[in-house]
Parts: C-alpha cells; structure tokens; sequence
C-alpha cells in the first residue's frame, strides 16, 4: 500500500477503533483519527508514534453530520483523499452518510458546476431547497434517448445541456455535494402504468435512475429531476450507491462469434392484483 493512502477513523476511541489505526497504519496508510474530545488524542498519537505511525487527530462531534463533512474535507486538505473511512463502534447511525459528500475522482465538483449549484440559505427547508434544484434541472435539461453513455461527465452533462435520466440524478448529486450535502445514486425501477390521475413517466420500461439526500432522522429523501418529484410508491429501489459505477444495473461479458450484437431491454412493473404500487 502506497504512503499516500489515507484512512480516517470516525468515532475514535481505545478499542477497536485504535485497534483499525494500528492495523492500517502497519499497511503504509496515512492516519487520521476523528473523536469528539482532543482530550485523550496525545495518547493516541503517542502510542501510534512507539510502532512508527504517524498520524493526525481532528475534534469533531461524530453525532453532527455537519461537523463531519468539514473535518472531512480538513483530512482531505492535510493528507490527501481520503481512501477508506472507518466507523468506530460509538459512531452514529448518520455517520456513513459521511461517505456521500465525497467528491468523485476524477472530480465532478468544478466551478461551473458550483455556479449552477443552488445557494443554501440558513434556515430554508432542506426539501425546499431540493425540490428547487430538481425543477430547474428538469427545465433547463433536454431528456435526449442516446445522448451520453455511462462515462459521461457531469460537466459535459452542463455543456450539452441534455441527457437521459443517469445525467441529470448524478448532476443533482454533485450539486448537493458541493454544499456539503450527502447525497445517493438510486438505481430501480418505476411502475409502468400510473396511478389514476397521475401522468405517464419518463424512465419507464426500462432501468431508472434518481438521487436521494441524506436528511436528519438518518433518512433517505428521494427526487426525481427527471421527472421533476419526489419519489413515491411508484418507485423500486434496486441498489444505491455513491455513483452508477457502484450498481450497474448490467454487468458481465457477452461471448459471441457476431460481428455486432444490440442489447434491447423492455421491463413491465405492475402491483399485484388488488395491491397499490409499493417501492
């Protein structure tokens, strides 16, 4: 393992949190060690130090997602990207949403991206804001069938100013992001037949796409810029991830003697008889 890897241990404390410091500094990881009291940090850094770790210590309230997502990017500033993040017994349910606010690499947060990004105002309600930025994207962006693939970049996304449903939920995704915000890649699958009163979507009869915001409570909200909503009964979640590379909805190899070969896939949802649609 490279010097130049990082691990940040969340929640550090005597146990098994400074057991996973031990074991990764060992391996040639960067350390840095993330607790609530600096109080006890000289001794961590003392015992680190007898076996030739060594390793940083940040002050953070584990319990505040805000608090986390800054000695985040303070880790990322003193040492480099942050390559695996270890949460210690004690750490909250809310902390692995730490994980999300994460830039990609390469990265997707850029200057035009933080221009079109919304401005968090203090005090206005998180889904207000959300819902917003999905309206506008949904306004602004051309749903175009074919016009990106899966490596696509956010940024050519915002020069196109059209894409398919993957485009605009990783696009909403940075976004959140460059505010801090924790935010997921969805992959699932929509009801092929709305609800009455309820309009025909876009993404159906086939795989979907859409992001989710971490929220306090340690719930996950759902919006749709592709179709400008929040998620509803009429969505299933196949997996979730920090971006499509982590749930493709297809993977594996095609073994042919074909010159050319075409994928075409047609998906039908539809509730039991009887039964409402439920995600």
């Amino acid at each position: 393992m490279s010097s130049s890897s990082v691990i940040a241990v969340l929640g550090a404390g005597p146990g098994l949190g400074m057991s996973m410091a031990h074991r990764f500094g060992r391996e040639g990881f960067a350390v840095a060690l993330v607790s609530r009291s600096a109080r006890r940090h000289p001794g961590y850094r003392a015992a680190l130090a007898a076996e030739g770790i060594d390793a940083r210590t940040y002050a953070a309230d584990v319990t505040d997602p805000a608090q986390l997502a800054g000695v985040v990017e303070r880790i990322g500033a003193d040492l480099g990207p942050i390559d695996t993040l270890y949460f210690g017994p004690a750490t909250p349910d809310a902390a692995p949403a730490v994980e999300f606010t994460l830039d990609l690499d390469p990265p997707e947060i850029t200057d035009e991206l933080r221009a079109y990004a919304p401005t968090f105002t203090p005090g206005r309600p998180l889904i207000e804001v959300v819902c917003e930025l999905s309206h506008r994207i949904y306004t602004d962006f051309t749903y175009r069938s074919g016009s990106t693939t899966v490596s696509t970049r956010v940024s050519e996304v915002l020069a196109a100013r059209e894409g398919v449903c993957q485009d605009f939920a990783r696009l909403l995704i940075a976004c959140l992001r460059a505010n801090g915000l924790a935010a997921s890649y969805v992959s699932g699958y929509l009801a092929t037949d709305p609800p009455p009163g309820k309009e025909r979507m876009v993404g159906i009869d086939a795989t979907h796409a859409w992001a989710a915001v971490w929220t306090p409570g340690n719930r996950w909200l759902g919006v749709d810029p592709t179709n400008d909503q929040l998620v509803d009964e009429r969505y299933i979640t196949v997996g979730f991830g920090r971006d499509y590379a982590d749930i493709p909805p297809l993977r594996g190899i095609i073994y042919t003697n074909s010159d050319h070969s075409e994928i075409e896939v047609g998906v039908d949802v539809t509730p039991e008889e009887g039964q409402a649609a439920n995600a």
